[in-house]
């Protein structure tokens, strides 16, 4: 009964809002193509903290407008701004304008802001003299036009990079458009000027139309999955009506005469079909094209550490399945083999059980060699311990040094959401430190030897 009150109070924009915030941010979230590590990190945070903003915001739909409502709904600005902040730390990690970096990170940025506007909605603040509807619908546009089709825009950009011609060229240009004209248009609603109100929505609607073009006709083709490729099909061709009435309402509010649908209809037609028409069903895509590639295996954290040492792979190879060798590197948390090879080199199909004390408990882990190729590469995985898996990748590159030593630790912490948090805040730092410990004793002992 409660339900059935709630959503029968509900308006159109607010449920537009509510699936921004449940659906469509939570799936982008996790498609943002980020690549500093520090902003990986924290974009890490705020998908954790994603769900309780989340609730946060559906209680605040629930209260009334006041502060009340709107105190509640700030669990939602604090989950968007550290999103905002990963976005603005891609940029000065990466140290580039690129728009490949840019499109990525002003998503996240008007996601943050889009935030802002639903505070002050269920606030009951009016900004500048804005009606109700105009402070809650400039909260839509940061979510959908500002976050999702700017992802959008970022992902079609990635996925024609490499393509010859000017595939690539316009799929940039598109993005860059997206960037310019989420802010151009809330400009032309902020400060009622003819040159930002005309000009905001052509921008954003040639971004829109030139990524869906690339996105059904360039990126659709190569992908896998066929569900995928039709949901990015139907999104693509969903969205021409929606940014034709944009364009269309943009230009009645500055030529009055010109014929074009109320705010009520505007949120019914052009709202809806840009929300879930084109903005869910594009991210639905994205999410079960980049799932296929196993591109969102998010939950695995992968740590990467190359080393260079002055010897051959042959010796770096067997120092690095030394058991002796581990238990030295490792002396300051007292590990030692206790089961299994406890002694010399570790072969194909061998397996060890590890006791050492981590972050204050003795622990213990089981591994065995899976995959052998002296002296190219070999790995070892977990078989039992603390955690839901661990694949340890070792290869060894002959380089003019000596040997390119790289490590690939890829690893799934348990206790879900808990554990993934524990990893961002402290674990993935703890490991790192073990491993470059154990790497630079390696390096020490194989160029002593040499």
């Amino acid at each position: 009964m409660m339900g059935a009150a709630l959503a029968g109070r509900l308006t159109l924009i607010d449920l537009l809002l509510l699936l921004g915030v449940l659906v469509v941010v939570p799936l982008g979230m996790r498609l943002v193509p980020l690549q500093g590590r520090l902003a990986l990190r924290v974009l890490c945070v705020a998908r954790l903290a994603q769900p309780v903003g989340a609730l946060a915001v559906v209680v605040a739909f629930i209260l009334p407008a006041g502060w009340i409502a709107g105190s509640i709904a700030l669990g939602w600005l604090i989950v968007c701004g550290v999103a905002a902040l990963a976005g603005v730390l891609e940029l000065v990690e990466t140290r580039t304008p690129r728009t490949a970096h840019l499109a990525p990170a002003a998503a996240l940025v008007y996601l943050g802001i889009g935030a802002a506007w639903l505070v002050a909605s269920r606030l009951g603040l009016r900004p500048m003299g804005f009606s109700p509807a105009i402070v809650e619908l400039t909260g839509v546009h940061f979510h959908y036009a500002g976050f999702a089709a700017t992802l959008m825009g970022a992902l079609t950009l990635e996925a024609l990079s490499g393509r010859p011609g000017r595939l690539a060229l316009a799929a940039e240009a598109a993005a860059l458009l997206l960037v310019a004209g989420t802010p151009l248009t809330a400009a032309g609603i902020a400060t009622s000027s003819a040159l930002f109100t005309i000009a905001g929505p052509i921008v954003l609607a040639a971004g829109v139309l030139t990524t869906a073009a690339l996105s059904a006709v360039a990126v659709a083709p190569g992908i896998g999955h066929r569900g995928s490729r039709w949901l990015l099909r139907l999104s693509s061709a969903a969205v021409v009506v929606p940014m034709l009435l944009g364009v269309d309402y943009a230009l009645s509010r500055v030529f009055p005469t010109l014929p074009a649908l109320d705010i009520p209809t505007m949120a019914l037609v052009h709202g809806d079909l840009n929300a879930v028409a084109f903005s869910l069903m594009g991210i639905l895509g994205w999410t079960l094209a980049l799932r296929g590639a196993g591109r969102l295996e998010h939950e695995v954290a992968m740590i990467h550490l190359e080393t260079v040492i002055a010897a051959p792979p042959e010796r770096c190879f067997d120092l690095a399945r030394d058991v002796d060798l581990h238990q030295r590197s490792t002396a300051a948390s007292g590990e030692r083999a206790v089961a299994g090879v406890t002694a010399g080199l570790l072969g194909p199909g061998e397996q060890v059980t590890w006791a050492a004390r981590h972050l204050g408990m003795e622990r213990r882990l089981t591994s065995r060699i899976t995959e052998f190729d002296r002296p190219r590469r070999f790995v070892d995985e977990m078989v039992d311990g603390p955690f839901e898996s661990v694949r340890h990748l070792h290869t060894f590159e002959p380089v003019d040094a000596g040997t390119r030593m790289i490590d690939v630790f890829e690893y799934r912490t348990p206790f879900g959401a808990i554990g993934r948090i524990a990893d961002a805040l402290f674990l993935r730092r703890y490991m790192t430190r073990l491993l470059l410990g154990r790497n630079a004793y390696l390096k020490r002992m194989a160029e002593e030897t040499v």
